[in-house]
Order: C-alpha cells, then structure tokens, then sequence
C-alpha cells in the first residue's frame, strides 16, 4: 500500500516535469541586421493585435512577423510615411491602435487597414517638443505622452495635444524637466 500511495504522489510530480522539460530549453532567436533589422539599438518593443513584433529603433520602424522583417522610414514628399527615422517609444492602447512616438517628428498612429501612419504633429502642443520618450493611455481613450519636456496629453478623440500645467492640484507638483516614460497604475493615477 505504501508503494501505491509513494506511486500516486511521485506521479503528477513526475508529468509535471515532462511537460516542464519541454519548455526546458527557449528557443531564443537573435534577430540582427543580417535579417533586416535597421538598427541595432532598439528603444522599444510591442506586439500588436495581428501577433506582429514591432521593434522602434534608431533607423526605421521594423514589423517582424516571425520570418521576416519590414522596415518603415520617412518617405519624402508621402504625409503618410514616417515623419522621423529615429523611433523612441510604442504603446498599443486598449483598442488595439499603436502609437509611435519619434525623436524630432512627434507622435503618429499606425493605420493597419492602408499600411501607413497618421502624424499627430501639428495638433496644438508646443512645437518645440516632438521628441515623444513615453506613451501610455489614460484609461479614458486618450494618451499621456512624456517628450522632451513636461507632460502632455492627446485627448481621445485624437484633435488635440495639450501641455499639462505645473502644479495643477489635479496632478500634483509635474516635473518640468526631461521625462524618459509615463505610466498608468491600475488604480488609474
């Protein structure tokens, strides 16, 4: 009878561990120039709804679908190209949209359905901030976004990027100075 209950005991122990051995050894894959990535200092990483890998480097924007890799920069003369070759930040927000924020071209959404970007750039914030380091959602459709310097906020119909004041009771004391990242707690703060 001991022999049966060690037996039921070490059992599951025992198909845990096959199914553990399995995952045992990740298969990690180096993904460099020689598979097309533009760049090799990547700023940040996103997947996106389509299982897409989305890579913000500091050549270009890169999809990578797992095989292959697609890179997006500025296109002159094209409104719907990249507005800055240098990517800082991606935030896919809760409806699925991503959001790239850029070095000196301000923010843009990509727009899956025609493979391009919309810029926000010109969208009521202070023009000599366009370098975006942060995004995230504010929980209510619009973005907090962290460039060069202060807080700035989109609102969620996406019309207008609006500076948050300092020492505004809503948000406490804000920083004036450089912000590297923004983000929204679970409680919503």
């Amino acid at each position: 009878a001991l022999f049966w209950l060690c037996l039921l005991i070490c059992m599951p122990a025992a198909l845990a561990n096959q199914r553990w051995e399995a995952l045992a050894d990740p298969a990690f894959q180096h993904i460099s120039s020689e598979q097309g990535l533009p760049h090799g200092m990547v700023s940040s990483m996103v997947q996106d709804q389509a299982g897409f890998l989305w890579i913000a480097t500091g050549n270009g924007l890169a999809r990578w679908d797992g095989y292959r890799i697609h890179t997006y920069k500025p296109q002159i003369n094209d409104p719907t190209s990249m507005s800055d070759i240098v990517v800082q930040a991606l935030h896919i927000d809760p409806a699925g949209r991503m959001w790239i924020g850029t070095s000196s071209g301000g923010l843009l959404r990509y727009e899956p359905e025609h493979d391009n970007f919309t810029r926000f750039t010109n969208t009521g914030a202070d023009a000599s901030h366009p370098l975006i380091n942060g995004i995230s959602d504010d929980g209510s459709g619009g973005l907090w976004l962290a460039p060069n310097r202060g807080l700035h906020h989109l609102d969620a119909g996406g019309q207008k990027i609006t500076p948050v004041p300092r020492n505004e009771s809503l948000y406490g004391d804000l920083p004036y100075g450089f912000i590297r990242k923004v983000l929204r707690t679970r409680e919503g703060s």
